[in-house]
């Protein structure tokens, strides 16, 4: 997408807040204030994404909407990870995570465990992203959300495949079989993206 693209999105969404500000449409602010949130993460404008994702947090916690506050707080993490608040980030990513399993948002809760995952394999913490890919990899076989399932098992051969051998030891994995493993989690993935005609998870798997 072109920046013009972006404008004309976010020139209807300015539109759209305006009109339901003045229903008095709350809940609807929240998603249209969370979308602003993602438009101006993409485009990238962090500080003003922030500033919308926060306001849709305000609104949740005031109307005590605890679906909508773990979509606002995972918008923030989001933001804050791409700003390299890496702290913040994943405090707010566990916010959501636990209000998602306190609702009983399975897929939530999913979402977050990924997104801490990819979080510190992004820092190269490899324990921790595997804990969290390792936690959601079970869950996403019982869900059958195979877009996600294909997701976490790149992210876990990739983690095999570049991890020292230190991390090998810590998380009883035998050093002769991780390449073995890693391309095994790998051709799963690619199989999944496959048959789902995913181009992206694809490339990653190869």
């Amino acid at each position: 997408k072109t920046i013009a693209d972006y404008n004309r999105a976010l020139s209807c969404l300015f539109d759209a807040a305006n009109a339901a500000e003045n229903l008095k449409d709350s809940v609807t602010l929240m998603d249209i204030y969370t979308n602003i949130s993602i438009l101006y993460r993409n485009l990238p404008d962090y500080p003003t994404s922030l500033k919308y994702a926060q306001k849709s947090v305000e609104y949740s916690q005031r109307l005590q909407n605890k679906e909508k506050l773990a979509a606002g707080y995972m918008t923030m993490a989001n933001t804050l990870d791409e700003m390299n608040r890496t702290e913040e980030a994943v405090r707010y990513y566990h916010e959501s995570r636990q209000i998602s399993q306190s609702i009983g948002d399975k897929r939530g809760y999913r979402k977050t465990l990924i997104n801490i995952g990819v979080l510190y394999s992004r820092i190269n913490n490899y324990d921790s992203s595997y804990f969290y890919f390792q936690k959601c990899e079970s869950m996403l076989r019982e869900s059958g959300d195979r877009n996600d399932l294909s997701i976490v098992l790149n992210n876990l051969a990739s983690i095999l495949d570049e991890a020292p051998a230190s991390f090998l030891i810590r998380n009883h994995i035998n050093p002769e079989t991780r390449y073995k493993k890693a391309a095994s989690l790998a051709l799963q993935g690619l199989k999944i993206a496959e048959e789902l005609e995913d181009p992206d998870n694809q490339l990653d798997s190869w």
